[in-house]
């Protein structure tokens, strides 16, 4: 538990470098735990595939557009579980592709739950579609792009670079907890093919936490919080979900990036088609001065939970893991 200890103090320390990047934003971010942790992988006992897709400011012209599909497996004969991810950010001209791998280590204590330790490696690819731009001397008649700048391209450029994530997370009857360290740039300062613009990457610090409690009538509560870090920004969704019977959800949330700013209020619902399949939908609706031009933010997940161990010796489960889908 020391080595445990040490190792949240030096994700901490390790993250004071780099230049600014924003975190990809997603709001049922409870239910899609790997999306900012590797080490949430394969916690749920069983093979798990993703569908997760977020339209932002949906009225906005070139709005924020995002697209991830995971799947992650147990790996019982080494404790331990892998995962693969594809993740597609659209920002107006901007394309962000992001192709990534993890391996986590799983350890289990009979007297407090679920520890686990991963690492994700993943390959970054960010293209400039500099046609989808214009400037006030440029030419664009009969399918002719000419910006006449020295600045943005034409046509399109693009750069790649590998990176890296690396996470804890925690899983017992006292509550769920995992801290991150994401986008850890294995290169800095990368200059793209047509040299039209360059890279420096910065890493941020995601903790998540949430606790199950029991009510009524097979009705149970769990309140979570996501806060996420990056250089002096402070981003913080505070979030509950409802579960009736372990077939219907009500979510909730409340998004801000900052202590006196508020970005948008989150309310989703979700149900199970079958034994195995999710359906969840999130719509955000806008709160802070942008409010009034946008219709708000629609986000879908798919949740695909194969409920059949693979290659497990045959053990009773822990009730600490009974909750997840």
């Amino acid at each position: 538990m020391r080595r445990i200890v040490f190792l949240f103090f030096l994700m901490i320390k390790f993250t004071g470098f780099g230049l600014a990047q924003q975190e990809d934003q997603i709001g049922i971010y409870m239910l899609n735990r790997t999306f900012y942790n590797p080490a949430f992988a394969g916690l749920g006992q069983s093979a798990e595939f993703n569908l997760h897709y977020r339209k932002q400011w949906s009225s906005f012209t070139q709005n924020p557009d995002l697209f991830n599909v995971s799947a992650e497996m147990p790996l019982y004969m080494i404790s331990g579980a892998a995962s693969l991810q594809f993740n597609q950010a659209k920002n107006g001209a901007l394309n962000h592709q992001r192709t990534s791998m993890s391996y986590n280590q799983v350890k289990e204590f009979s007297n407090f739950g679920l520890v686990s330790a991963g690492i994700r490696l993943q390959y970054n690819r960010i293209i400039l579609d500099g046609a989808q731009l214009t400037t006030p001397d440029g030419e664009y008649e009969n399918n002719l792009i000419n910006h006449r700048d020295g600045v943005i391209p034409n046509n399109k450029d693009d750069v790649s670079f590998m990176g890296a994530t690396i996470g804890i997370a925690l899983i017992s009857n006292f509550g769920d907890m995992g801290i991150s360290v994401n986008n850890i740039p294995l290169q800095k300062n990368i200059v793209s093919k047509e040299g039209y613009f360059s890279y420096s990457g910065s890493p941020s610090i995601n903790i998540f936490m949430e606790k199950q409690f029991g009510m009524i009538y097979d009705i149970n509560i769990s309140p979570s919080i996501l806060v996420k870090f990056e250089k002096k920004i402070i981003q913080t969704d505070i979030a509950a979900k409802i579960s009736y019977q372990d077939n219907m959800l009500v979510l909730a949330s409340l998004r801000g990036y900052g202590k006196n700013s508020f970005d948008g209020l989150n309310i989703g619902l979700g149900y199970k088609l079958n034994t195995k399949l999710w359906l969840v939908y999130m719509h955000e609706i806008g709160i802070s001065q942008l409010r009034s031009s946008h219709s708000g933010s629609h986000e879908i997940l798919l949740k695909y939970n194969l409920n059949k161990k693979i290659g497990a010796v045959v053990k009773t489960p822990p009730v600490y893991n009974l909750r997840y889908f």
